[in-house]
């Protein structure tokens, strides 16, 4: 990048610090409805989330956990709108 964004823009930045050499990659978007908890589609393996973005900003570990084996819990409440994505491997 050799200028700043715009104001307004959405900038996302990410890392992986290792991807596991077996299973398959999923990314799933949800749209917050004013909960914690968001329903995923598979399993994810041990060590398997990637990444969590609320918005677009990379969130910190101890913002959410996997509780059960497909139930994305956020540490605060989703507001209705934002969005939360996830990245993972299953």
């Amino acid at each position: 990048m050799t200028t700043a964004p715009f104001t307004g823009d959405l900038l996302v930045i990410g890392y992986y610090t290792a991807r596991p050499s077996s299973g398959t990659y999923v990314q799933q978007d949800f749209t917050g409805a004013g909960s914690t908890d968001l329903t995923l589609t598979y399993t994810p393996a041990a060590d398997g989330v990637l990444w969590i973005s609320l918005n677009g900003l990379i969130q910190q570990q101890t913002s959410w956990s996997i509780v059960g084996s497909t139930t994305l819990r956020m540490a605060a409440v989703v507001p209705s709108g934002d969005i939360v994505s996830i990245a993972y491997v299953h």
